[in-house]
């Protein structure tokens, strides 16, 4: 399709969302979040295609797209809406939880898991890069992967540039399988599509959402 401009897959991987938004959904994906994945969806697919997919200082491996769900409290919306996801660093940044397994992002591909941390289910486009699989925090960091995966459930993304938050699913106590969550993974795949053929070297398997 020649050069790919970010602002296109900005505005087609938006569009992806249209007519998913109802009742329950509030859409995230805030330009300050946004930009910068695509540019490193860009990034990855490029050295992937230059055969150079190898991790550096800064870059995110070709480890494939997950679909995944953060939980958190919906107090917290207005602030993801501004400035995404963030990794928690302590000083500027609290992480509400999730320590075990060290700093990142935590996430599950699983949409009921995270369900004790709050009141609302965040969708989430993600890159692996690199991953170790285990409870090896020191392991892990020491060895540059980008993201770890602690059994089937749960797992944590590195960096705030690997993690895409697409929109907000607030969800009653008492109804944890709601028609929203489908939705929004209907509108997320859509979007993993887009990643696929605008940015032709990135690997785009990984983790799919369960309702289980």
């Amino acid at each position: 399709e020649g050069v790919t401009s970010i602002e296109e897959v900005i505005a087609e991987v938006r569009a992806c969302w249209n007519g998913a938004l109802a009742g329950q959904m509030q859409l995230l994906m805030p330009d300050i979040v946004v930009r910068p994945f695509l540019q490193t969806c860009a990034a990855v697919a490029a050295a992937a295609s230059n055969e150079e997919g190898e991790e550096g200082a800064g870059r995110v491996g070709n480890g494939g797209v997950d679909i995944a769900f953060h939980w958190t409290s919906s107090a917290n919306l207005p602030l993801i809406a501004e400035r995404g996801l963030v990794v928690a660093d302590g000083v500027v940044v609290r992480q509400a939880n999730g320590h075990r397994l060290g700093p990142g992002i935590y996430a599950s591909p699983c949409f009921r898991f995270g369900s004790r941390y709050g009141d609302t289910a965040i969708i989430c486009i993600c890159l692996r890069g690199t991953r170790e699989k285990g409870l090896h925090e020191a392991r892990s960091e020491r060895n540059g992967c980008s993201s770890l995966e602690s059994g089937r459930r749960r797992i944590v993304y590195r960096s705030t540039r690997q993690v895409m938050p697409c929109a907000a699913i607030r969800v009653p106590a008492a109804i944890l399988h709601v028609r929203g969550a489908h939705e929004a993974v209907r509108a997320a795949t859509a979007a993993v599509g887009v990643l696929a053929r605008r940015f032709p070297g990135l690997a785009t398997a990984g983790a799919r959402p369960s309702f289980e």
